[in-house]
């Protein structure tokens, strides 16, 4: 999940700086997309403390978190270098914006479903890492709120 994270930060920053208009929508995508950030790099120390001596990469996540994710991370990645590339229209950014609205929601159901689910029996070896994931699923909500909030600014 830390990948993924990782990308949706990326994302939300690119987009905060790929259209003009609204300062208020672009506070909201950088105040997320760095919120994002933390949450990759404390999944990647999770990871550290639950899988002791193994290299961490996105294709071995493969079998923990499935095939879908892992297409979600690379499909996010490329329409970051998209974004990239030059300016969108508010469209094109209340387009994305209502995606990842849509993404947040789900991703915090999946760090719930982490704490209950097969990756359980490694959590259940660390109440930190529990701890974290529990405050991490919290922000997910609060991020889904924001980012229904910013598409309030945009026409």
């Amino acid at each position: 999940m830390g990948f993924l994270e990782q990308e949706i930060s990326n994302l939300l920053l690119t987009l905060a700086q790929a259209f003009e208009g609204s300062d208020e929508a672009k506070a909201i995508l950088i105040y997320v997309g760095l919120d994002s950030l933390k949450h990759a790099n404390l999944l990647e120390q999770s990871a550290k403390v639950l899988l002791r001596d193994v290299e961490v990469d996105l294709e071995n996540c493969r079998d923990l978190v499935g095939t879908e994710l892992v297409n979600l991370i690379k499909h996010i990645r490329e329409e970051t270098e998209e974004l990239a590339k030059g300016p969108i229209s508010m469209e094109e950014a209340r387009k994305l914006i209502e995606e990842q609205t849509k993404m947040e929601g789900q991703l915090g159901e999946e760090y719930l479903n982490m704490c209950q689910a097969k990756a359980l029996s490694l959590i259940a070896t660390s109440e930190v890492v529990k701890k974290i994931l529990e405050l991490i699923s919290e922000d997910e909500e609060r991020h889904l709120k924001l980012l229904e909030t910013a598409l309030g600014y945009l026409p």
